[in-house]
């Protein structure tokens, strides 16, 4: 029994223990372990402290129905088994700013493709989750050698242990009737899940929603589903209705497009100058003569790279704990790539990856791509993922492409931990910066930088730039770099919250020939504004999308996966509070934050159902039938 409860209280120390470094993690009010007030302060801890130990005592206690000599090594293989979950909760969350909800676990095996990015995560506290480990194998070890306890002493001892468990198993009920729809309902945000109830509670509420979701059927009855298709189609009618636009339509009709995503390519690269150099001097020039989104917000979460590409193709938000492209490939949905297919465009991506990452090979041809090239293409020796190996082959290719086409490039090589290619890399970051992770990420995007430059300057030079469309956006952020120590010193941020706003803020630039439309877009935009704008330059009709064209429309609301809203000058956080994006300063306003919350909540359920029912083709058909007028 000693054993039983040195497990319980060194698993109750372990969760709690994520739990408060998260909490330093992020850096902000509204994901810690307490609220604002003192007596809400002391409920909120008492709840997460409370919920979590009873978890463990309950999970603990099945080993009583272990035999008694495996017992020992039982609670040892459990204790290891949750030490493991914490540092995996850890790792993602470093690198992804959520935790990985049970549905991760399908997908979980491309992490292989990526080692060096995994290691480079790791921090020293982390040994704090398997210090115990040693001298809790010892006591097993020893723990038959243990004289018998008096008959008293053992009599204690179990009304002890089902007086805790019965107090476990009752706060536990309570836990659940007190958060009924925490634990019934989908999670919007992982992260906000995990620190408004605790990690190991959100743990538990996750991997019972996958175990229902996994036996019932999703089959909808069919009056059921024609109300949610009704409704789906009514949104998306009374969006085109409530903003028409004329503005940019045909503007580059029949023209190329040429897309670049960046891998990790963040916001603060634009005119950045470090050791008195520019950073991204490619990237500088392409900005002073394109549309400039200022505040081009990353929708991508679990999926990562793989939900900001398809965001952009399909202007549909991912969905929370889950990768669109590994579970949702065989549904049918609408891409700019297969409307402009059908336009008589050829379509073609190419990665300095392995295509067989996030399951592309199937997804994208759903997408509408004809060809798919990855790395082997271009190094058939697959020796590096090396961007510079992609877009040398990818400038002689494009050439050779029927025009007018649809190419998609993605980068590969400012991952984490940014020195795949470190003998290439020519910037001087500075003594403050060299060997940093900050200093390793200039450096690559120096690198990434130069190799895109080259690339275009061999499309300039042959004059296909004079007939394509460029666009150039980042995917996500980089957690290791935001949280470095030395970005505060290299970027004077006004305040806390503009520092955090950098965690989801990407490059978005979009060029057009003869620099027909330069203009700086301060209002929100995200990966899913795209797809809509593009089509309205090539003059196509998009019928179906969550973004806007942010050419005609200004009072349009972002919505993060991570439960984050942005319209107009104000973003929201989960916890309610909002800010002002240019200044960081409180806001208030009811009626705008109910706005965002609706956003949110309409957004993510309407997306849920799409994915989960295969709705796109019904919503078309259902879209013929209704006529909108005026406003909702």
């Amino acid at each position: 029994m000693f054993l039983l409860y040195l497990t319980i209280i060194s698993l109750s120390l372990k969760w709690l223990g994520a739990q408060y470094f998260f909490k330093w993690d992020l850096s902000a009010a509204s994901y810690s372990i307490v609220a604002n007030t003192v007596s809400l302060n002391v409920y909120k801890a008492f709840s997460i402290v409370a919920i979590t130990v009873s978890l463990n005592v309950c999970m603990a206690f099945v080993s009583l129905a272990v035999p008694r000599r495996l017992r020992p090594w039982f609670l040892l293989v459990l204790n290891g088994v949750f030490s493991s979950v914490i540092i995996a909760d850890v790792l993602y969350f470093r690198n992804c700013d959520t935790l990985p909800a049970v549905a991760f676990l399908e997908f979980s095996w491309q992490l292989s493709a990526f080692p060096d990015s995994v290691f480079a995560l790791f921090r020293p506290q982390d040994i704090f989750f398997y210090i115990d480990l040693p001298f809790l194998a010892l006591l097993a070890f020893y723990s038959q050698k243990f004289k018998r306890i008096s008959p008293v002493h053992l009599f204690c001892t179990r009304c002890v242990s089902v007086v805790l468990l019965l107090v476990s198993v009752g706060y536990i009920t309570f836990f659940f009737h007190q958060h009924y729809l925490f634990f019934a309902l989908d999670h919007w945000s992982t992260k906000y899940s995990a620190f408004q109830h605790g990690i190991l509670p959100f743990h538990v509420s996750d991997v019972a929603k996958y175990i229902r979701q996994a036996i019932e059927k999703n089959d909808l009855s069919e009056e059921e589903k024609n109300r949610r298709v009704h409704e789906i189609a009514q949104w998306y009618m009374q969006k085109q209705h409530d903003a028409p636009c004329s503005v940019s339509d045909g503007i580059a009709h029949g023209y190329n497009v040429i897309s670049i995503e960046m891998e990790s390519a963040m916001k603060f690269l634009i005119d950045l100058r470090v050791n008195n150099q520019e950073v991204t001097p490619n990237l500088n020039r392409i900005a002073n003569s394109s549309l400039r989104f200022e505040n081009a917000f990353t929708q991508a979460c679990n999926g990562l790279t793989s939900d900001a590409e398809f965001a952009s193709y399909t202007s549909l938000i991912p969905l929370v704990g889950e990768a669109v492209s590994m579970r949702y490939a065989n549904n049918s949905y609408v891409s700019l790539p297969a409307i402009l297919k059908e336009s008589g465009y050829s379509t073609y991506f190419s990665t300095a990856q392995n295509l067989s990452l996030w399951n592309r090979i199937r997804m994208f041809k759903t997408l509408g791509f004809d060809e798919l090239r990855g790395i082997a293409f271009f190094n058939p020796q697959r020796k590096h993922d090396n961007d510079r190996v992609l877009l040398q082959g990818a400038a002689t290719q494009i050439l050779k492409y029927d025009e007018p086409f649809f190419a998609s490039f993605l980068t590969f090589s400012c991952h984490v931990p940014f020195t795949q290619h470190r003998s290439e890399y020519s910037f001087d970051v500075g003594s403050d910066l060299e060997g940093t992770f900050l200093g390793q990420y200039i450096k690559c995007s120096h690198y990434v930088d130069h190799q895109i430059g080259v690339f275009l300057k061999t499309l300039e030079d042959s004059g296909l730039m004079a007939r394509s469309i460029l666009v150039m956006y980042g995917d996500h952020g980089s957690r290791p770099v935001i949280e470095s120590t030395e970005l505060r010193s290299v970027i004077h941020y006004k305040s806390e919250e503009e520092y955090l706003l950098n965690v989801y803020r990407v490059p978005l630039l979009i060029h057009l020939p003869d620099e027909r439309i330069v203009r700086r877009i301060n209002q929100p935009v995200g990966h899913v504004d795209i797809a809509p704008l593009l089509a309205s330059f090539l003059g196509v009709d998009l019928p179906i999308y969550m973004g806007r064209n942010v050419l005609c429309s200004s009072g349009g609301v972002v919505v993060t996966p991570q439960h984050y809203g942005f319209s107009g000058n104000v973003w929201a956080e989960p916890s309610g509070k909002m800010f002002s994006i240019s200044t960081g300063e409180p806001y208030e306003d009811s009626s705008l934050y109910k706005k965002i919350e609706s956003a949110k909540q309409k957004q993510s359920l309407y997306a849920r159902w799409i994915f989960k029912n295969d709705l796109v083709p019904a919503i078309l058909e259902e879209m013929g039938t209704i006529e909108v007028r005026g406003e909702n």
